[in-house]
């Protein structure tokens, strides 16, 4: 049954992203200046966090099975609904699927992680979640190409096709038995979630960081294209080369997650992916030549997809059943509101040198790894 989920889980992102591409390359098509293409990003950007408190007191209210199919089901009218203003679509329609198929994304990943939580217990759901990881990787890379090879054959297909993906996608969760009950009734509001995680002498120092990791791969990434453009003056295709080294890392970063359990258990696994950040980070501050710095990558999203797969099998599997929905929308809440910050403050620094932001998140990386070694989470 978790195979079947992860599977099911991969293929409907694959259909998401033919929806994703053709959002982000309509607006830059129809939008009358960047700042109008850079606002379909933002819309769905800004859902994550609006709606992540909603989406777990749903997942904790509602069985999550079917929530499941609903939102693969919601995502498939709302691509279908972008291909029927087609071939010029107005901006605010645009901008307004893009946010609500991001809400409903934000629900999905909720409810997927509790369900898993639900089935497995934790060791074992930190494993799945790496192979999930994994499979999102080769799934995401795979509908990038194919979207954008049938976008630019025609608009119409690359929606059709990402639509009746989804709905197949929906359908098969319907024929999953996976409705079972909640064991208790989920009580108290939507704040619930947050104030476990807050609470627990076990999750806090783990929010924190879990907190400055993604603080470093969203500096990372908001800055990636200036420094591979400006600041190495390399081609267009390095930057994509790179982009692909980065989830390349994520993806080995997910399958390692299993046998470093097993051999390291959970306390090292985590200083160590702290750690393979953290050196990625100082080799980007570096700045070296673009096949170095791809080595430097692959490195940093090892470390980031390893560590975010154990993390989140134990912020699942210490919550209570009836409350794995609010804690999995609290932290992605938290997560949404931290994801611009990366990006700013590595702009900031930057401008003071290129090596800084790097050198400083790799730094700090590096002494949190100590802490998680030596005196974190256990």
């Amino acid at each position: 049954m978790v195979n079947l989920i992860l599977a099911l889980e991969a293929f409907r992102l694959f259909g998401a992203g033919f929806f994703y591409f053709a959002h982000g390359a309509l607006a830059a098509l129809v939008a009358p200046s960047p700042s109008g293409a850079a606002l379909a990003l933002g819309a769905r950007l800004a859902a994550e966090p609006f709606f992540a408190l909603l989406a777990g007191l749903l997942s904790d209210r509602w069985p999550r099975g079917p929530l499941l199919g609903l939102s693969a089901l919601g995502q498939a009218l709302l691509t279908l609904g972008v291909l029927a203003l087609l071939p010029s679509p107005p901006l605010l329609p645009l901008y307004l699927a893009g946010f609500l198929f991001a809400a409903l994304e934000a629900l999905r990943l909720v409810a997927a992680g509790a369900l898993l939580a639900d089935l497995l217990p934790q060791e074992a759901l930190a494993r799945a979640r790496g192979r999930l990881h994994a499979a999102y990787t080769a799934a995401d890379l795979l509908s990038d190409f194919l979207s954008g090879l049938l976008f630019s054959r025609s608009q119409t297909l690359a929606l059709g096709l990402g639509g009746g993906l989804l709905l197949l996608a929906a359908a098969s969760y319907r024929a999953l038995p996976l409705a079972s009950p909640l064991p208790r009734p989920a009580t108290g509001g939507s704040l619930a979630g947050l104030r476990f995680l807050w609470q627990s002498p076990l999750l806090r120092p783990l929010l924190l960081l879990e907190g400055a990791l993604d603080l470093a791969h969203a500096l990372l990434a908001g800055l990636l294209p200036f420094l591979v453009l400006r600041g190495l003056g390399a081609a267009p295709w390095v930057l994509g080369l790179l982009g692909s080294a980065l989830s390349l890392g994520g993806a080995l970063g997910g399958l390692l997650v299993g046998p470093a359990l097993a051999r390291l258990g959970r306390k090292a696994t985590l200083a160590w992916a702290l750690l393979a950040s953290a050196l990625g980070l100082l080799g980007v501050a570096l700045l070296p030549s673009w096949p170095f710095l791809a080595a430097f990558l692959l490195l940093s999203g090892m470390g980031g997809a390893a560590f975010s797969a154990v993390a989140g099998a134990v912020r699942l599997g210490e919550a209570p059943p009836e409350l794995r929905g609010r804690v999995a929308g609290g932290f992605l809440f938290l997560t949404g509101l931290l994801a611009p910050l990366g990006p700013l403050l590595g702009g900031l620094l930057a401008d003071q040198s290129l090596s800084l932001p790097f050198l400083l998140a790799g730094l700090g990386l590096l002494g949190l790894a100590a802490f998680a070694r030596y005196g974190g989470p256990r």
